[in-house]
């Protein structure tokens, strides 16, 4: 297999502090760690089920993650002229959020990040 056992071991060990009872919830670092490990995966023909089971995911899940976007690397904070609102966030996909406080907005992204 083209990927090296040193760093499957390392992207299994920040998978494995997930945190929950039952569903675990993986952070981001992990993530990212595991999406990056899959695409090598997939460039050099290792088929994605079989780095799944070396990194204990399911494919299913690995392969969800391989096809999300990052959600916030790509968001742009603009310097709209001030309506009184709150902050306005604009995503690369068009999503325009404004009209909250900024605790409700950190709220959001606290638990967009967290279920992803």
């Amino acid at each position: 297999m083209g990927i090296d056992e040193s760093e499957v071991a390392r992207v299994r060990t920040l998978l494995g502090q997930a945190r929950g009872r039952g569903r675990r919830v993986f952070s981001m670092e992990a993530k990212d760690a595991a999406k990056a490990l899959a695409n090598r995966a997939k460039a050099s023909g290792t088929p994605l089920a079989q780095l799944a089971h070396r990194l204990g995911l399911h494919p299913m899940t690995l392969g969800a993650w391989t096809r999300q976007p990052t959600v916030f690397a790509l968001a742009q904070v603009v310097d709209d002229p001030p309506t009184g609102a709150g902050p306005v966030v604009h995503a690369p996909s068009g999503l325009r959020i404004e009209g909250l406080s900024v605790a409700q907005l950190a709220e959001l992204l606290g638990r967009l990040r967290c279920s992803g």
